[in-house]
């Protein structure tokens, strides 16, 4: 992404945000219409802080992740580590791919009529809730 700092390994999300609102997602340097809708979702979830892992690839936040009723059929990015909780739920989700490696909080992903397994998730530090399991993840019978 051309917007790391690479000085503090964290994007500076406030100039990301001034920059879209002063020239719409246009002004946001990316040619690739994926990258722009991953983005125009990150910029709105006011996550508390957040580092692209050099190690991973991956997005790590300190704080939480809303996704709730993006009307979303994947999670658009990969994430590492969620420190507080993650909401994906009100979705048309069908697999879990893309969801934290870890959850420091608990987990949600109710509401998504098509998710039939929690395959594809990380390790959960509380509850789980979804339409077919509520409660921790090691008493989860299911495939993962």
């Amino acid at each position: 992404m051309k917007h790391f700092n690479e000085q503090n390994k964290r994007l500076d999300f406030n100039k990301i945000i001034k920059k879209f609102i002063d020239g719409g997602i246009e002004a946001i340097e990316s040619e690739n219409p994926m990258d722009r809708l991953r983005i125009k979702l990150l910029l709105p979830l006011s996550f508390e802080d957040f580092i692209l892992n050099p190690e991973t690839g991956k997005f790590d936040v300190y704080g939480n992740v809303n996704l709730k009723g993006k009307k979303l059929a994947e999670i658009p990015f990969q994430l590492g580590k969620v420190t507080g909780y993650f909401y994906c739920s009100e979705n048309r989700l069908t697999s879990l791919k893309g969801a934290p490696e870890y959850v420091g909080n608990y987990f949600d992903c109710m509401d998504n009529p098509k998710l039939k397994s929690l395959k594809g998730i990380g390790k959960v530090a509380d509850q789980i809730y979804s339409d077919f399991f509520e409660g921790p993840l090691d008493s989860y019978k299911g495939e993962l």
